[in-house]
């Protein structure tokens, strides 16, 4: 956060920082299996959501802290993914991360997460809309660029994610066409066969623009921004 901060400076030596320290996280992750399939570990079924309520105290203590614990690894992955986007943004250089190794399910909603008990945890998992386990990331961000109606129940946060990898998806598609241009490769019809692709994509962000028009909460507000 503080390295996003200073990046408004200009500073370039300030840029070389932020970008060693985007390669150790990403490289962290990597490594540590957070950001694969592995990433959604078997614990995660052991978990009755269900049955909570009727779960004795010291089970439904166990069952909110396995619960945290992956939820805590996967919100640090979508993080540092965030960390890398506002690099590039502010650096013009494409982010470190690739579309197919991001995490297999997005964070869940504020209010679970903020819940400050396992019993408080366990009222809310009861009513709310958006599952505790967190939405697939790859099927929704299929509907959003089929151009599907968003669902209300999808958390703000999970909405920025998939605009932030849309928008990826726009910087690999320039990426290519500009590699491929007359003046380097001579393909000028590259451009022409992804009008439709791009077009696509930034309805896409349209779409899910209109779907944060009206906030309910801080965090949406947040996320709007």
């Amino acid at each position: 956060m503080h390295q996003i901060y200073a990046l408004g400076s200009g500073n370039r030596r300030l840029y070389e920082l932020a970008d060693a320290s985007r390669g150790l996280l990403v490289t962290g992750l990597r490594e540590s299996g957070v950001l694969s399939s592995d990433a959604e570990r078997s614990e995660a079924s052991k978990i009755d959501f269900q049955g909570l309520k009727k779960m004795d105290a010291p089970i439904l203590e166990q069952s909110w802290n396995l619960w945290r614990d992956i939820e805590i690894e996967r919100r640090v992955a979508w993080s540092v993914f965030e960390f890398d986007c506002a690099l590039s943004t502010l650096t013009s250089k494409r982010g470190a991360f690739s579309i197919s190794e991001l995490p297999t399910k997005l964070p869940c909603s504020e209010s679970l997460w903020d819940a400050p008990s396992a019993n408080a945890w366990a009222s809310v998992v009861s009513f709310s809309a958006s599952p505790p386990d967190g939405i697939p990331f790859y099927p929704l961000l299929r509907n959003i660029i089929a151009r599907n109606a968003v669902s209300e129940s999808v958390p703000a946060w999970a909405k920025r994610i998939c605009a932030l990898v849309i928008s990826r998806l726009l910087w690999d598609l320039r990426e290519l066409e500009d590699a491929a241009s007359p003046q380097v490769l001579g393909l000028s019809s590259l451009a022409n066969c992804h009008k439709a692709t791009r077009e696509n994509l930034l309805a896409s962000l349209t779409a899910l623009s209109n779907s944060l028009s009206r906030p309910t909460c801080t965090y949406d507000v947040i996320n709007m921004k």
